[in-house]
Parts: structure tokens; sequence; C-alpha cells
């Protein structure tokens, strides 16, 4: 009859395979020859030269990360784990409260913790492939130098809770955030420069803008006015393209080469109706 706190008493978490296989989707990939093809039977040539990116996604509910080769783009490793901010609450609202009542350095080491964790499963990997290419040990930098640098995409809140921004802003009108523009920092662990994406606004956020620049969707002249008969000549030229984010946090861009529209949703509770008639999201989506 009055306000209460509820406690779960849980075991330590079972782990969860989120994904197996990760397949590149770019126009020019060979996707036979890339599901076959596995980091221990890799041809590496002057491998001594080679150097390495880290890709991250920084999902509300899901941290991936990616170990991608500079010299053909090829992905060499993929390490994912659920997003620890969970055990704060499923949405990005519940996370701002939750920074908001003091527990802003725990959110940010959460995610520094599950980098470190993909970081440190890369250098093994890397280790591996030098060793495998019979590189003799006296010729090899330490593992993690042979990465250049780390790329993280996310919504906005995901990215200031990273960066252990106040947040106090996301979550009140006008919804003011504290960065939106590229951001390079460092971590006291790593040599090399992370780089977070840029973003749009509160709720659109670098995950968006990365998947926009990927497709080549940001190539859009805005320059300026222009007469309604160049715009109507753009459109007419141009294919109108939409870009579909579909996670817990939902955004939608489209463009017709001269103006570009772009909107956000929290899209995760739409799916989770289909639980008590055991019905997945995937088919959700397809009804």
């Amino acid at each position: 009859k009055g306000d209460c706190v509820i406690r779960l008493a849980l075991e330590n978490e079972v782990r969860v395979p989120i994904v197996s296989e990760m397949i590149d989707l770019s126009a020019d990939s060979d996707l036979a020859s890339q599901q076959k093809e596995s980091t221990e039977n890799r041809k590496t040539h002057d491998i001594q030269e080679e150097r390495y990116v880290v890709a991250v996604d920084l999902g509300t509910t899901t941290i991936a990360m990616q170990l991608c080769n500079l010299t053909d783009g090829k992905v060499v490793d993929t390490y994912c784990e659920m997003n620890p901010h969970r055990s704060y609450g499923a949405d990005v609202l519940s996370r701002i409260h939750a920074s908001c009542e003091g527990h802003r350095d725990a959110l940010k080491q959460m995610v520094w913790d599950v980098l470190g964790r993909g970081i440190s499963k890369f250098a093994g990997i890397l280790h591996n492939l030098y060793m495998k290419n019979h590189v003799a040990e006296d010729k090899i930098a330490r593992d993690i130098e042979k990465i250049e640098g780390m790329c993280i995409a996310g919504n906005t809140t995901m990215e200031h809770l990273l960066l252990g921004y106040d947040v106090s802003s996301l979550g009140v009108s006008p919804f003011t955030p504290v960065e939106t523009g590229l951001q390079e920092i460092r971590h006291s662990a790593w040599e090399f420069p992370i780089y977070i994406a840029p973003g749009i606004s509160t709720f659109v956020g670098g995950d968006v803008v990365a998947g926009l620049y990927m497709l080549g969707m940001l190539e859009t002249e805005q320059c300026g006015p222009e007469s309604e008969d160049t715009r109507k000549m753009k459109e007419d030229s141009h294919p109108v393209e939409l870009l579909i984010d579909l996670g817990t946090n939902g955004e939608m861009a489209i463009t017709d080469g001269s103006r570009m529209i772009v909107t956000a949703t929290a899209a995760g509770p739409a799916f989770e109706g289909g639980a008590g008639a055991q019905i997945i999201g995937t088919d959700m989506i397809a009804v």
C-alpha cells in the first residue's frame, strides 16, 4: 500500500552468445568466401607492417567490437557483450536517472571494463596471428601496439555515460547534450587514440551518423538556399534512401539528395508485447 524496494537475489549470469559470425555486407564483398574464411586459416602478407583499428558499436543493449585490418579492411575478430548498464534499467532514461542519483562513475567504468576485455582478446588474437606466421619474437612489438586507434559510435546518452558527462540535461526539456561533435580522447591503459563519433542531437547520435557515413547518405548538398527548380532536379536524379537503425533505441533517416529528415523513438518496447504470445521480435517486424 506504500512505496517499497524490491531486490532480486540472482546467481551469476549465464554467458549468452550474441553473435557467432559477422559478414561484410559492402557491395564489393564476396559473401560466400567470407563465410568460409576464419582467423585460423587467413593468409597474411608482410604481417610485420600491418596495422589495425578497433570499431565499437556502443549499443544500449549490446556492445560489439571488431578488430579490422587497415590494409585490406577485413574483420580479423569480433567481441560482443551485453551492455552491463542494463543492471540500472533497459532504457536510456533509467540510466540517466541512475547517473544523476550518484552512479555516474560506475556507469562509466562498466563500459570501459567491457572495452578492456575486448582489447585484451584482440591483443591475444594478434599475438597468435604473428606467431603462426613465424615472425620472430624479438621482431614483434607489443601486440597492442599494432592497434592504431579505436572508433566508438553510440547514441548520445551512451556516449555521454562512457565519457562521464553530466547527463541531467538529456532527460528534461529542452534535452540539451553536453557535446555532439567528433571527439578524440586518450585512455591511460592504451597508447592509441580513441575517437567518439559525432551525433546530430540528443536523440540522434553517433551510431546513426556512422551508418549514414558508411552508406554514403551524408553526401547531400545543403549549402544555402536554392531554387525550387534546382531542388526538384536533384530529387528527380537522386534515389530516395532510407536508413533504419532498429535497436533498443530506434532511429530512421531519409534523404532525397537535397534534404534529410531524421527521427528517433524507444523501439525496444514495441517488440516486448509479443513475449506473452511467444512471438519473437523479428516475427513482429514481419507482422
